[in-house]
């Protein structure tokens, strides 16, 4: 299982993406998929066998989600049993923050005439959507930085004296 540590690991929406696409071809190459996409549940299987099987799978596939994810997020799959609701709050996480990035634009994509529905017009408007966000974002980090004005009595930095 040492592919799982050349994973990317999951840090925010950006590296969201090819964290998922790695993830499930480690999955897929390690015969886990089903564990984690549904396909195979233990409340399915009748033979102690099969549950031990499939128990083993899912410790694999939680060991692997848990160790290619940051930290910080390891606080939305702690109270998981499996590895599929790891794998789902994972996905939610970062898919709806994704979909709430855009529902400004789908509002006006919808509003839109179907003759203007282009590829190319649809591309321009995801491009201008993407640096629109991209600007928010880092206004947002800005706002938050701390100041590097220097206080001209005590020479301290982050404040001045009024």
């Amino acid at each position: 299982m040492d592919e799982s540590s050349q994973i990317e690991k999951l840090v925010d929406e950006e590296s969201y993406q090819i964290w998922k696409f790695q993830i499930m071809v480690v999955f897929k190459a390690y015969g886990l998929a089903d564990v984690v996409d549904g396909s195979s549940s233990l409340e399915k299987l009748t033979k102690a066998e099969e549950k031990d099987v499939w128990l083993k799978k899912d410790a694999k596939a939680q060991k692997i989600i848990a160790t290619t994810i940051e930290k910080k997020l390891m606080m939305y799959i702690i109270n998981c049993e499996r590895a599929k609701d790891m794998f789902d709050k994972i996905k939610n996480i970062f898919e709806k923050s994704s979909h709430e990035k855009y529902k400004y634009f789908l509002t006006a994509w919808e509003s839109t005439s179907i003759s203007e529905k282009t590829i190319t017009n649809l591309t321009s408007r995801l491009v201008a959507e993407e640096l629109g966000n991209k600007v928010r974002e880092n206004d947002i980090a800005e706002a938050f930085k701390s100041s590097d004005k220097q206080c001209y009595k005590c020479k301290s930095k982050g404040h001045t004296y009024k």
